[in-house]
């Protein structure tokens, strides 16, 4: 499900990665979700909570899915003020993935001081992956760095004596 990008923008990015959508789309193998909201809905996002797990729910259900992408959390939740629904949101909305039985993949973005915006999305996550690019002395470098991953060390064991 993306928040932020046409369905235009988001064919030509996954074709960018070798896939094609609208192949994908027709042949029922990959639901194509996207969320704009009315005014109403950007006031108060917990007003269309109920009604993202009923499509998010019919389309895993209509093709026996496995995995969730969920493209950024920010915007879903970007109208909430108030810091105690949200971190409930947040909860039922990770909570409800993990009932569902699916791999899900949630974008959101750096916080100040934290790895995320809210701080909580790394808490509720069973593995976190920190994505950075770095440029020293005009060498750009990307680096992909496991930050959680629940139920094993991921190296993070100090295995020297």
């Amino acid at each position: 499900m993306a928040f932020e990008e046409t369905a235009a923008e988001l064919t030509q990015n996954v074709r960018s990665l070798g896939f094609d959508l609208d192949e994908l789309t027709n042949e029922k193998s990959w639901p194509r979700l996207r969320s704009r909201g009315t005014q109403r809905d950007r006031r108060d996002r917990r007003l269309r909570s109920g009604g993202l797990f009923i499509r998010l729910g019919a389309a895993i259900d209509g093709i026996g899915a496995k995995r969730v992408v969920l493209d950024t959390i920010e915007n879903l939740f970007s109208g909430l003020q108030n810091e105690g629904i949200l971190r409930a949101e947040l909860r039922r909305l990770f909570r409800w993935l993990k009932d569902k039985g699916v791999t899900a993949v949630i974008t959101a973005e750096r916080g100040e001081g934290a790895l995320t915006r809210h701080g909580l999305e790394e808490y509720v996550s069973d593995c976190v992956i920190l994505l950075d690019h770095r440029v020293t002395d005009q060498v750009s470098t990307r680096r992909l760095r496991i930050v959680k991953y629940r139920g094993t060390a991921h190296g993070t064991t100090n295995t020297h004596s």
